[in-house]
């Protein structure tokens, strides 16, 4: 089957390739191995004409690619792209069924502490490639207003505006 992978996930991609070259690429992926086929993963070319709607990117603090913090920033952007985000033990969904943006417990068999993985949208909206818009990218502060800031992090605090 021919598949490709979401264009907003390859602009993220490109976003984290630019700012963090040298970064360990280890665990970063797209199409799903073994143990994602006949799963309902989004790695699985699922949606569309074979559309592959999730990635992983390598933990490499060293290089200054945190999990911790890229998680942060990407909840707070609330971009409307993200499906859901799984990091160290934790998931976070924007859909309304899931607490929508609160960080909860992840089950999974792997609790994603090497990598962080992010689904996005199954909609034409998982092709939008404008880019990606939070500190850690080189965009915006999340903090538009110290008036009205709300933590929003599940490891460290960043103050953003709803």
């Amino acid at each position: 089957m021919a598949w490709r992978v979401a264009r907003s996930l390859l602009t993220l991609r490109d976003q984290i390739d630019t700012k963090f070259p040298s970064r360990n690429r280890a665990s970063d992926g797209y199409i799903g191995d073994s143990n994602h086929q006949n799963t309902t993963s989004d790695h699985n070319p699922w949606y569309g004409p074979g559309i592959v709607t999730a990635a992983d990117w390598t933990h490499d603090p060293g290089v200054g690619f945190d999990i911790d913090r890229f998680t942060d920033e990407l909840a707070a952007s609330r971009d409307l792209r993200i499906k859901y985000i799984i990091a160290n033990g934790l998931v976070l969904d924007s859909r309304p069924q899931f607490n929508p943006w609160k960080w909860m417990p992840y089950n999974g068999s792997n609790p994603h502490r090497s990598h962080v993985h992010l689904s996005v949208v199954a909609s034409p909206a998982c092709d939008d490639t404008r880019p990606w818009n939070f500190p850690m990218l080189g965009g915006g502060a999340l903090c538009c207003s110290p008036s009205a800031p709300r933590e929003c992090s599940h490891v460290a605090r960043i103050s953003v505006c709803d």
